[in-house]
């Protein structure tokens, strides 16, 4: 999906949760990829196969896995299962791009994207915010997300 390319809120239900977790082929590709590299030098260089084996066999194991990451609904926004605000307490969603930036000062080659959420809390003053790092392994795009944030938040009770 082109980051330009709007996202259609008719995917949305109002009863249902947006859920957003890692994406099982994504794991599986890339722990099959360094487990066959680890092997491949295993000969040659048979502690820096080992030192790729652990994250291939990490990436496998993760695959496995069904942990939900984000889960957006009509009570708010929960992280890993826990919610950080529901949309009473919302105040803003956005995305940041962090280019990372090398020693010799130009910018790299991989973006770093996050979900920046701020929120107030039921028992204390002034406004939160928690940096949620966004990979290429999830299985929603950053556009999907906002869309789910804006829409669920739209058609919370908060608002109308």
């Amino acid at each position: 999906m082109s980051f330009f390319q709007k996202v259609s809120e008719d995917q949305f239900s109002a009863d249902a949760d947006f859920v957003v977790k890692e994406s099982k082929k994504m794991g599986l590709i890339l722990g099959l990829f360094l487990l066959a590299f680890a092997a491949i030098i295993a000969k040659d260089y048979p502690w820096m196969a080992l030192v790729v084996a652990i994250p291939a066999i990490a990436s496998l194991v993760a695959s496995t896995k069904n942990q939900v990451i984000m889960k957006i609904n009509k009570t708010g926004f929960f992280y890993y299962g826990k919610l950080l605000t529901d949309w009473k307490n919302f105040v803003s969603a956005e995305f940041m791009d962090e280019m990372p930036v090398l020693l010799s000062g130009s910018a790299g080659l991989a973006d770093k994207f996050s979900l920046y959420i701020k929120y107030h809390k039921h028992d204390k003053p002034g406004c939160f915010g928690l940096k949620i790092p966004l990979t290429n392994t999830q299985d929603k795009s950053e556009e999907e997300i906002i869309a789910a944030v804006r829409f669920y938040y739209r058609n919370s009770a908060v608002v109308q």
